[in-house]
C-alpha cells in the first residue's frame, strides 16, 4: 500500500536546520513544503536548494502551508514559543535539544501536545547513533552483566553559535538523557561541579555525578578542550564496552572464562585479566540525524510515541537544570 505523503517544514536554517531540510527533502513519503528563518536571505538560499518555499515569519508559514510535521532548529530560548504555535496550528513537532530553555515552558509543550493529540519529539540524536543502538542492545541482553558504571566524555572547543545556554544545558544534556536511557530511569541524586573558564556569562565546563541505585553515571562536558571527543564507556558486572560516537565504533571486552574471586598474588591477577576477549562489533554506518528524522516521520505516520518524546526531553532538561544550579 502506498504511503500517504506528509508535508513538512523546517523553522531555523542555521547549521543544524540546513541538515534537517536536506534530509526531509530526501525522505520517502515526505514533501518539504517550506523553510523559515528570520534571515530572508538564509531562508531563500535553502529553499532554492531544496525546491520549496521560503518564509521569514513562521506564523505566516504555518497558516499558509499547514505542514503535517515541523522540525524546529532555532536558538533554545525560542523553542517553546515556536513549538506551541506549531502545535496550535495542528502540526506535529520535533524540536532540537534541549526541549526548551525553562522547565515551565517544557511542561507547557508536553501538556499542550497531549491535549491536541500531536507528536512532540525532542532531538536527542545520540540515541539514534548506530553505535549507541548496538550498545543498548548488548546492555539490555545482559551480555556484559548488570551495568554498574557509565562514563561519558563530550568535550571540544566552544561553538560561537551557542549564545543562550550553558555547556550543561546545551551539551551535557545529551549524556544525561543517555544515562537515563541506559539505566531505564532517572537518577536518585545528581551532583555537579563546573565553572567559567573562557566564557564570562555561562558555565563552559562541568563534571556531573549521578547515582542510579548502586550504579553511577559520570558526565564530563566542556567547551575548553582543543580536540573533539565523543566517547562513552560502560562497566558491567561481567564485561566492559566502549563507543566512539564520531566514528561509530563499539568495542566489547569480556573475560575469556570465569575468573576466580581470589588471587594468591598480583601476577596471577594480571595474567587472568590478560586473557580477556576483546571484540570490535561490526556496525553498519548511518547518519544518526537521518535515522532520527525517519523515526519522527514514522511516529507521525503511525501515531506512536517517539523514543525521545516530550517527557524524555523534559526529564533531561530538569536534571540539567539541577546540575547547572550547583555551579557558582
Amino acid at each position: 500500500m502506498e504511503k500517504h505523503e506528509l508535508s513538512s517544514a523546517v523553522i531555523g536554517v542555521g547549521k543544524m536546520g540546513k541538515h534537517h531540510a536536506r534530509i526531509l527533502s530526501q525522505t520517502e513519503g515526505v514533501r518539504l513544503v517550506a523553510v523559515c528563518d528570520p534571515s530572508e536571505e538564509a531562508a531563500r538560499s535553502v529553499a532554492k536548494e531544496r525546491n520549496c518555499k521560503s518564509y521569514s515569519d513562521y506564523r505566516k508559514m504555518l497558516s499558509e502551508e499547514k505542514p503535517d510535521l515541523v522540525i524546529i532548529a532555532t536558538p533554545t530560548s525560542s523553542h517553546a514559543e515556536i513549538a506551541l504555535a506549531c502545535i496550535e496550528a495542528g502540526s506535529n513537532v520535533m524540536v532540537e535539544k534541549p526541549i526548551a530553555a525553562e522547565i515551565e515552558d517544557a511542561e507547557k509543550m508536553v501538556a499542550r501536545a497531549k491535549e491536541k493529540g500531536k507528536i512532540l519529539m525532542v532531538g536527542h540524536v545520540e540515541r539514534f547513533n548506530p553505535a549507541v543502538i548496538a550498545l543498548k542492545r548488548i546492555v539490555d541482553s545482559g551480555e556484559i552483566g548488570e551495568p554498574l558504571s557509565i562514563i561519558s566524555r563530550r568535550v571540544g572547543v566552544y561553538p560561537p553559535r551557542i549564545k543562550d545556554a550553558s555547556v550543561v544545558v546545551d551539551l551535557a544534556v545529551h549524556d544525561i538523557d543517555l544515562m537515563n536511557y541506559f539505566f531505564g530511569r532517572e537518577p536518585d541524586s545528581i551532583v555537579c561541579n563546573g565553572g567559567r573558564s573562557i566564557l564570562e556569562d555561562r558555565a563552559d565546563y562541568a563534571e556531573i555525578f549521578m547515582v542510579y541505585g548502586k550504579a553511577t553515571g559520570i558526565v564530563q562536558a566542556n567547551w575548553i578542550t582543543p580536540i573533539k571527543v565523543r566517547a562513552l564507556v560502560v562497566t558491567g558486572s561481567r564485561g566492559y564496552a566502549e563507543i566512539d560516537y564520531i566514528f561509530q565504533k563499539l568495542k566489547v571486552v569480556k573475560p575469556a572464562s570465569t575468573l576466580p574471586s581470589d588471587y594468591s598474588n598480583f601476577e596471577e591477577f594480571v595474567k587472568a585479566f590478560s586473557k580477556a576477549e576483546e571484540t570490535l562489533i561490526d556496525i553498519p554506518k548511518a547518519e544518526p540525524l537521518a535515522l532520527e528524522i525517519s523515526h519522527f516521520v514514522e511516529s507521525v505516520r503511525n501515531k506512536t510515541a517517539p523514543l525521545t518524546d516530550g517527557k524524555a526531553g523534559l526529564s533531561a532538561l530538569s536534571l540539567a537544570k539541577k546540575a547547572e544550579k550547583q555551579i557558582n
